[in-house]
C-alpha cells in the first residue's frame, strides 16, 4: 500500500466555502473547508484570492502536523454522490444585474466571484 504524503492530501478536491464580511464587520473574506469543520481550516484576507491562499497554507500546515502525529485525515467524498457541474444560469432583472455589476467593480472582483460570495455567505448563515 502506498503511503499518503502531504502532496497527496493537498491534491484532494475539498470544497471551499467563502464568506464576505460586511463593512460593519471590517470587510474582507474568509475561506473555509466545510467538510473538515468550521474551526481549524480557515483562511482570511482582504481579497477572496488572499483568503484562499491563506486557507491553502493553513491546510498544508495542519495536514503536515496530522501526518507527523499519525492522525487520520478525512478525505472528501468521491464519485458516490451526484455530480454537479458548478454552473447554473438564471435570468435576473436588468436593474439587479446593474447593481451587482457595480458592487463587484467596487469590490475589485468579477461579478461571478461577487455573486458566488453572496450565495456562499447566505448559505453559511442558514447552517
Amino acid at each position: 500500500m502506498k503511503t499518503k504524503n502531504i502532496e497527496y492530501y493537498m491534491g484532494l478536491n475539498y470544497d471551499v466555502g467563502l464568506h464576505v464580511y460586511s463593512e460593519e464587520e471590517g470587510g474582507g473574506y474568509r475561506a473555509y473547508i466545510p467538510f473538515l469543520g468550521s474551526g481549524a481550516f480557515v483562511g482570511e484576507g482582504d481579497t477572496a484570492e488572499d483568503a484562499i491562499e491563506d486557507l491553502r497554507e493553513c491546510k498544508e500546515e495542519i495536514f503536515g502536523l496530522w501526518i507527523n502525529e499519525g492522525t487520520t485525515i478525512p478525505e472528501p467524498p468521491t464519485g458516490k454522490e451526484k455530480e454537479y457541474s458548478g454552473r447554473f444560469m438564471t435570468r435576473i432583472p436588468k436593474t439587479l444585474h446593474r447593481q451587482l455589476a457595480k458592487e463587484a467593480e467596487e469590490q475589485g472582483v468579477s461579478m461571478n466571484l461577487y455573486v458566488n460570495n453572496i450565495l456562499s455567505s447566505k448559505m453559511t448563515a442558514r447552517r
